[in-house]
């Protein structure tokens, strides 16, 4: 299974919850300031759509500061999503 580290757009991953917390606001205020954040962990969904696994703070921290893209690591398999049914 290959993994792939590249910039992923944020409206193509899905999020089942925000964190809204002091450690969401402490992640975005880092970014602000420059520090370097270690990729997210997605789910390949197929179809350009991918669903967040591991890095909900740094998620919202790149929401919060209007940018477009974020750096993921993801596998090239597609995953099998539970809520779509076969036809």
């Amino acid at each position: 299974m290959n993994k792939i580290t590249k910039q992923i757009n944020l409206n193509q991953i899905e999020i089942d919850r925000l964190p809204l917390n002091s450690t969401g606001l402490d992640t975005t205020h880092a970014l602000i300031n420059g520090i370097e954040m270690p990729p997210i962990k997605i789910q390949n969904l197929g179809k350009g759509r991918f669903r967040i696994k591991d890095g909900r703070h740094r998620y919202l921290a790149h929401m919060l500061t209007n940018q477009k893209t974020i750096l993921a690591k993801f596998s090239t398999r597609v995953a099998h999503d539970p809520n779509q049914t076969s036809t």
